[in-house]
């Protein structure tokens, strides 16, 4: 944590670089890229986290599932090398 008197400092500093009307700005600046920040974040958990099968009734596939279902009886059709007799 900082010091109180590492705080006055900074903003002492902030004071003498921006100005007295510059800094309710910067702040509110801040302040809305924080709010953002935060509202993306929570977004892109809520999309991270969701169950894929959301919205799928119960005894339907998805298309995932169909799709590796035709992949696994298509690989059913090659020859296998045990198959093969010489």
């Amino acid at each position: 944590m900082l010091s109180p008197l590492v705080v006055v400092m900074i903003g002492g500093v902030a004071v003498l670089l921006f100005g007295t009307k510059k800094l309710p700005e910067l702040g509110s600046g801040f302040g809305q890229a924080i709010a953002n920040f935060t509202k993306a974040r929570q977004e892109i958990s809520s999309q991270v986290f969701n169950d894929p099968l959301d919205g799928i009734k119960p005894g339907e596939t998805s298309k995932a599932e169909q799709e590796h279902s035709k992949r696994k009886d298509s690989s059913k059709n090659y020859i296998k090398s045990s198959d093969i007799t010489l």
